[in-house]
């Protein structure tokens, strides 16, 4: 009787162990599932002008990418959901006008960069952050930080011969200044417009990524808020170190 006992339990040890790949490889379907679902949705739009010209048409499907980024997150349909976003919100610009939507372009081509920079896709995105400073924007002191980001980060990458090629145009360019220098002193205020209730808003999330140039960190809120951004310089005596800060006026946190 022990014996039998024994080998039941050895028995569903290894029945879980086999079943884990078997659930990743699920995933890995599922994702695959979702994210070509979303592709026909997308190829849908573009071959379709009359549906193009309708704001909510696009929105409808970017809102499919940002579920297959955010349900399969760590899969490779991850990255390639939140590339096709980013496209989705810079060809909705072309058509709207809207700064709006080219700046969503501009942080969801770097979110790539930021949450998957080991992807194929990661100095593509940079790419194309760089080419909207430029050609777009007009802004060649970005574009020509954002073209320093992939020789640095990606040297070998399919982006580089072009990177090269813009970077002998921006020798006039300085360096991006750190993060400290622009932080420093008191700290800059930026007010947004205020809630029609009065009422204070939720922080609903909050993310952050780092790669080898700087961190990130993103706070979500229902709502638009007063923000204050500083820099408390070091204390050596105390032992503190210099510190970043952010503060949210009369914002709460979500339950």
């Amino acid at each position: 009787m022990t014996a039998v006992k024994r080998f039941g339990r050895w028995w569903v040890v290894v029945g879980l162990l086999v079943a884990l790949p078997g659930q990743g490889f699920a995933k890995k379907v599922s994702a695959q599932q979702a994210y070509e679902s979303a592709r026909k949705a997308y190829f849908s739009l573009k071959d379709n002008k009359s549906k193009q010209a309708y704001r909510h048409n696009w929105l409808k499907v970017i809102a499919r990418f940002k579920r297959v980024h955010a349900s399969y997150r760590d899969t490779g349909y991850g990255a390639r959901a939140l590339y096709t976003e980013a496209e989705l919100w810079s060809d909705l610009s072309l058509i709207s006008r809207l700064r709006s939507d080219l700046s969503s372009a501009l942080s969801s081509y770097e979110s790539v960069w930021l949450e998957y920079p080991q992807s194929t896709l990661a100095d593509d995105a940079l790419f194309q952050r760089a080419s909207i400073y430029l050609k777009r924007l007009e802004k060649r002191k970005e574009a020509a930080w954002v073209v320093r980001d992939i020789l640095r980060a990606y040297p070998k990458g399919d982006m580089a011969a072009k990177a090269k090629r813009w970077a002998g145009g921006f020798s006039d360019v300085p360096p991006r200044p750190a993060q400290n220098e622009k932080l420093a002193g008191k700290g800059s205020v930026r007010t947004g417009r205020q809630r029609e209730d009065g009422g204070a808003s939720v922080v609903t999330q909050i993310k952050y990524w780092s790669n080898q140039s700087y961190s990130r960190v993103a706070v979500y809120l229902d709502g638009p808020a007063e923000v204050r951004t500083g820099q408390v310089m070091q204390n050596k005596k105390a032992g503190r170190p210099s510190r970043i800060f952010l503060d949210i006026h009369r914002a709460t946190k979500s339950k």
